[in-house]
């Protein structure tokens, strides 16, 4: 299955053809640190949204445009006020899961308040998730996923669609957000 997630691409090859995905997985750590590194053959805000349902609210979002259409909104990290509960973050994933899954201007970031958990969904399809992969690296394997490291081939190319752009002033407009860094 590709990355081909809704009706546009997100990533794929220099010539424009989609990368394959696969539900895979591998556990990657450094000095302090560990994660996991995830793909997923279908949905990734669908398995996004299935792990944050088990994390503690309040969320912290950090919205990372790497590239910029607005000449308003410069490239950069952008934070939220708070989430106060899943549904309140749940409300901001479900209306904008076609522009994340399908639109390679960004990162996600999302913190879990209560403990030290981070997913981070990138531009290249890679879901990385610090703070829980003991546990859900046994699950993934239950459900099938391989393990095995992602893949992003060099060439490659992301696609940032024009369509997307009302989608873009909305999430940026309809959420309060504090510039970090560019």
């Amino acid at each position: 299955m590709s990355n081909k997630v809704g009706s546009l691409l997100k990533f794929g090859h220099e010539v424009g053809d989609p990368i394959e995905r696969r539900d895979a997985f591998c556990r990657v750590s450094g000095e302090g640190w560990s994660r996991l590194e995830v793909t997923v053959a279908k949905s990734p805000i669908a398995f996004i949204r299935e792990i944050l349902m088990t994390w503690s609210a309040p969320f912290a979002v950090v919205y990372e445009l790497e590239t910029s259409r607005d000449p308003i909104f410069p490239v950069g990290r952008y934070q939220s006020d708070w989430f106060e509960d899943f549904d309140e973050l749940d409300a901001l994933l479900i209306k904008n899961w076609d522009f994340f899954e399908q639109d390679g201007r960004h990162n996600i970031w999302i913190a879990d308040s209560q403990a030290p958990r981070q997913i981070i969904y990138d531009q290249h399809e890679v879901i990385y998730i610090y703070g829980a992969e003991n546990n859900l690296g046994l699950t993934l394997l239950e459900r099938g996923f391989s393990d095995e490291a992602p893949d992003i081939p060099f060439p490659h190319r992301h696609f940032y669609h024009p369509q997307f752009d009302d989608a873009f002033e909305a999430l940026m407009t309809d959420n309060e957000w504090g510039y970090i860094d560019g």
